[in-house]
């Protein structure tokens, strides 16, 4: 199963609207890392950010939401905690500049 299958599944969304998710974690999670690269070793964690940014999309800003007598509260910190995961991933800058080694190939 891909990343947009797995995101499809457990959103319950179409596989068009999940590759859309999938791209925004995607870069998401390069830019938190410092890098230019995809690398599937962020699969985990990209799946989770797709899936959060989905059932958090139109509540932008907000902690918690009341209607018709149900409440629901957020994290606020959900998408830090995804991210965090990452940490052990990033690349750090030495000198201002940040230095991936870029994988060999046909380019």
């Amino acid at each position: 199963m891909d990343l947009v299958e797995i995101v499809a599944e457990r959103t319950g969304t179409s596989q068009e609207r999940a590759k859309i998710y999938v791209e925004m974690a995607k870069q998401r999670a390069l830019a938190h890392t410092n890098r230019t690269v995809y690398i599937t070793a962020m699969d985990f964690c990209v799946a989770d950010l797709a899936c959060a940014m989905y059932f958090r999309e139109g509540m932008v800003g907000e902690s918690s939401h009341s209607e018709g007598g149900i409440t629901s509260t957020f994290q606020s910190s959900t998408y830090e905690d995804i991210l965090s995961t990452l940490n052990n991933l990033r690349l750090i800058r030495a000198g201002g500049i940040v230095h991936e080694k870029k994988p060999e190939g046909n380019q």
